[in-house]
């Protein structure tokens, strides 16, 4: 279960309006409702009495409180004990990414602003869209490289970095059109890179809003390395699913890109945190990504 949606849940319980609730939480109403029936499809009971009016706490709610409210202050507590720490040095500038980052040639980017600014410090956490998604909205650190999610709270800012779709490879010499149709692949198995695909729920909720059917097999999952996976498909031992740049970038003469309708996009971006109280070097990252942000895609190219 999604610990800030215990939060949004406190919350909820005490000011009894979704509307109000949500103002309170920075996302929109529909967005709270969606969590809250998640929270409630996972306990498996309503944790609200609704009307046309109002809301109260169900006689489930009203056990689950107590506990949510323990979850909820101790999310505060290690998250502003974290924060004191960071802002100790206000001249450390924390962000977190996904490994895409260095495979898109990103590392580059920030290679220059250290050069511009050799007296700040990088400190970089490396993991999966979701899970530096979450960090991030708990204020661990400020800015993140990654995969862009389907819904975005409102406290939150983006910058594009660069746009990219899903692909299929598949052996050269197989019959293949230019385009596949998403439904036609539902039977099929793939070769998958664990970190885009197979771990990554930023990536499946790109296909499931698609086509909400469509079920990745999961049997032939590889490692992070992205060659590996062409490589497999070089030899006829199954067709792999992957983002087209990272397709063409280690593609070969025994392998063909095919593309996918209805396209599934997917969006590299920097999100950051809309916060006013951000450090010396944060704020001079924000001023360099957004004057220097064009230049990343056709640096990364």
């Amino acid at each position: 279960m999604n610990i800030d949606y215990i939060r949004e849940f406190v919350v909820l319980a005490k000011l009894k309006s979704y509307t109000e609730a949500a103002n309170e939480l920075f996302i929109s109403q529909s967005s709270l409702t969606r969590h809250i029936q998640s929270m409630e499809q996972y306990l498996q009971v309503p944790l609200f009495i609704r009307s046309t009016r109002t809301i109260a706490l169900s006689e489930f709610g009203a056990v689950f409180l107590p506990y949510a409210q323990e979850i909820a202050q101790i999310q505060k507590e290690y998250t502003d004990a974290i924060n004191i720490v960071l802002e100790k040095d206000p001249a450390t500038l924390h962000l977190g990414y996904t490994a895409t980052l260095s495979e898109f040639g990103l590392l580059s980017c920030l290679s220059r602003f250290q050069r511009q600014h050799p007296s700040y410090k990088i400190r970089m956490t490396e993991g999966l869209s979701n899970e530096i998604t979450d960090m991030l909205y708990k204020g661990i650190f400020n800015y993140a490289f990654i995969w862009k999610p389907l819904e975005i709270p409102e406290n939150i800012g983006i910058l594009p970095v660069l746009e990219d779709e899903v692909v299929l490879v598949v052996p050269s010499e197989e019959k293949f059109e230019e385009r596949i149709s998403l439904k036609e692949l539902q039977a099929q198995e793939f070769i998958l890179n664990k970190l885009l695909f197979a771990k990554d729920p930023v990536i499946n909720a790109h296909i499931q809003d698609k086509l909400p059917q469509f079920k990745v097999a999961l049997t032939n999952i590889i490692g992070f390395r992205p060659s590996t996976q062409i490589d497999l498909v070089s030899n006829h031992l199954g067709y792999a699913l992957t983002n087209k740049r990272t397709a063409l970038s280690v593609a070969n003469e025994h392998v063909r890109i095919v593309e996918i309708y209805p396209q599934i996009s997917l969006s590299f971006c920097l999100m950051y945190n809309k916060v006013p109280n951000r450090n010396i070097a944060e704020q001079q990252f924000l001023r360099y990504a957004v004057k220097h942000m064009d230049n990343m895609d056709s640096n990364a190219s």
